[in-house]
């Protein structure tokens, strides 16, 4: 199957508590996107759900997470695309 979709680099990264997730969709999917802590552990699901085509933006208020670096995948059936992101929060 050809990869018909595009998870783009989070923005801003680093970010303090919230950045914006922007992904492509060349056709309708249903897609799920999560997040994995640096050791691969699942740490929150952002969003999943029936997708039309085009260009699409979530945002992901982290703000009950510490430091850190993060993985942000995007699934749609058996593919997935992964970002890698860093959780900088102000002291």
């Amino acid at each position: 199957e050809i990869e018909n979709f595009k998870l783009y680099q989070n923005f801003p990264n680093p970010f303090n508590s919230s950045t914006n997730i922007s992904f492509n969709l060349s056709k309708s999917s249903e897609i799920e996107i999560s997040v994995y802590d640096i050791n691969g552990r699942h740490i929150e699901h952002i969003i999943s759900g029936h997708f039309n085509t085009g260009n699409h933006n979530v945002n992901w208020d982290a703000k009950n997470f510490p430091s850190g670096t993060c993985y942000i995948q995007l699934t749609i059936g058996n593919q997935q695309q992964i970002i890698k992101s860093v959780l900088l929060k102000s002291v």
